[in-house]
Formats: C-alpha cells, sequence, structure tokens
C-alpha cells in the first residue's frame, strides 16, 4: 500500500496547476493515507510499548 501511496503522490505532484495537485491528493492520496493511519492505529494497539520505538498517537495527543 505504501508503493501505492508513493505513485499516488508522485502523479499528483506532477500536475499543473496547483489546483489540479490539490484536487489530486484529495481524491487519490487522501483516503490511501486515511487506510494506512487506519492499520497503524490497530497494529499500536497490539503492540507492547517496549516493542513500539515512537510515540503512541494517542500519547501524542495528550502530550502537555
Amino acid at each position: 500500500m505504501i508503493e501505492q501511496l508513493n505513485a499516488e503522490q508522485e502523479k499528483a505532484s506532477a500536475l499543473k496547476p496547483a489546483a489540479a495537485q490539490a484536487q489530486a491528493h484529495c481524491e487519490h492520496v487522501k483516503p490511501l493515507l486515511e487506510t494506512l493511519r487506519h492499520e497503524a492505529d490497530t497494529l499500536e494497539m497490539y503492540c507492547d510499548d517496549r516493542q513500539w520505538a515512537l510515540p503512541k498517537y494517542r500519547e501524542m495527543l495528550f502530550i502537555k
């Protein structure tokens, strides 16, 4: 899925004018990002904190 995301992002970034880029990112890139985000969030819930080197999303929301 990351390869697909990269390909869509490259296609969108190559468009001219900027409005076409924005539209392509909205229609093609954003849905892939949302899917990947869901998968990462799910994975975070199953992974022990000692095995997950990065801050978890829920932890970043409540950083003071």
